[in-house]
């Protein structure tokens, strides 16, 4: 009877433990760039003038947008001084930016494709061009329409920088807590098998 009660308990804390991993893994607003560097590319807003290169280029993808209302709010900081920000409908899981040299940093939903022509638009949101740290923070908007409706959710940021040339970037590390909450679910789970297996022994 002691051994049934123990792998119940077990398995009930693991349940719970992966459980609260996954729903935080879900719910929480997150932003994430594709790279820690980029640069910025020669030519300017005409599409058949601009030359855009991947490495001109930062995808973000935003997580957790269900839980975020109908509006994104971004706001961008350099080395620490906040510069501008911008509301956006929530309906887009990729942003982009890109810089043209000694001109002007551009963020968008969508982006020119590298090859040239394509869907090339100016961006809502021009920012003066510097090099720097960039930081990108995204929250849940205040609807322009209700103000009053503010979902209670967490703001994320990330930062990427600006550079004449990019140096090899580290690879990025998911966060740690919650490698720590699935793992410990895991391992809770992996003991309850193994209790099973040495009852039918």
């Amino acid at each position: 009877m002691k051994k049934h009660w123990l792998r119940g308990v077990l398995l009930g804390v693991s349940l719970a433990l992966l459980l609260a991993g996954g729903v935080a893994l879900a719910q929480e607003l997150t932003i994430t760039p594709d790279k820690e560097c980029f640069t910025c590319a020669e030519g300017d807003l005409d599409p058949d003038v601009a030359e855009l290169g991947p490495e001109n280029i930062v995808e973000f993808a935003i997580g957790g947008r269900s839980g975020a209302g109908e509006w994104l709010d971004f706001n961008f900081s350099l080395d620490g001084e906040f510069v501008d920000d911008w509301l956006h409908p929530n309906e887009d899981d990729l942003y982009y930016m890109w810089a043209y040299c000694d001109d002007q940093i551009i963020f968008w939903d969508h982006v020119q494709e590298p090859t040239g022509g394509g869907d090339a638009s100016p961006s809502d949101i021009h920012l003066p061009f510097a090099y720097g740290e960039w930081t990108v923070e995204v929250c849940p908007g205040v609807s322009p329409v209700n103000p009053s409706v503010s979902p209670a959710q967490d703001c994320d940021q990330t930062t990427v920088l600006l550079a004449e040339v990019c140096e090899v970037q580290e690879e990025f590390v998911p966060e740690p807590g919650t490698l720590m909450l699935l793992g410990s679910g895991l391992a809770g789970l992996a003991g309850y098998a193994t209790l099973r297996w040495r009852a039918r022994q």
